[in-house]
């Protein structure tokens, strides 16, 4: 009996790569948000927190194209910390 078999491991943290890919594909779905206060929101999932820490220039990268980069973390008394990068034009002043 010989079967082929797929093995698939979703334990493996996410590469650099990846992460940029997941960033790039919602800035592009929210480009509309990037001229507003908020900016793009884009929440950090868990496994990322490590490799963005370790790895500053991903952030540092989409700087150097133009974007204004911030991490938050939010702590609440009642629900999990939130933890999210907001990207906004770095061209954009608020509403006049």
């Amino acid at each position: 009996m010989n079967e082929d078999y797929t093995i698939v491991i979703d334990d493996m943290p996410p590469t650099r790569a990846q992460i940029i890919t997941i960033l790039n594909k919602k800035i592009r779905e929210n480009k509309w948000d990037a001229n507003t206060p908020k900016g793009i929101e884009i929440d950090v999932k868990p496994e990322w927190k490590d490799i963005l820490q370790k790895d500053g220039s991903i952030l540092w990268e989409y700087e150097k194209l133009g974007w204004r980069v911030m991490w938050y973390n939010q702590k609440y008394r009642t629900k999990p910390t939130r933890s999210w990068l907001s990207f906004r034009n770095a061209q954009y002043k608020g509403d006049k």
